[in-house]
């Protein structure tokens, strides 16, 4: 699920002049460049891609090495639904009420 993404990433970190989210057949039957292949490697260690409990993880971790009690999610999902599945998902493993409404 991460391929398209990996390769647009690439892409806009080689000057590409094809920065349109690609399909998940165009990036599993794209061959890399090598400075495609060397973003892509960079921007791994960047991106929090993976399974729900993965990406828990990972944040947390990440929440906890940084001392901060709010993370701010950029996603590339092509679709609505995905967007929307990986939002509940991530609601229920962090224990967050769709309902509740925060005031500050």
């Amino acid at each position: 699920m991460s391929s398209p993404l990996e390769l647009m990433w690439a892409r806009m970190a080689t000057g590409s002049s094809n920065l349109s989210f690609p399909s998940p057949e165009e990036a599993a039957s794209h061959t890399y460049t090598p400075d495609e292949e060397r973003a892509r490697e960079y921007n791994r260690e960047r991106f929090v891609i993976g399974s729900i409990n993965h990406v828990a993880i990972t944040l947390r971790a990440k929440a906890s090495e940084s001392a901060t009690d709010e993370i701010m999610i950029a996603d590339f999902y092509p679709k609505q639904t995905a967007r929307v599945k990986a939002y509940e998902l991530l609601a229920t493993e962090f224990g967050l009420n769709r309902n509740e409404v925060q005031h500050d």
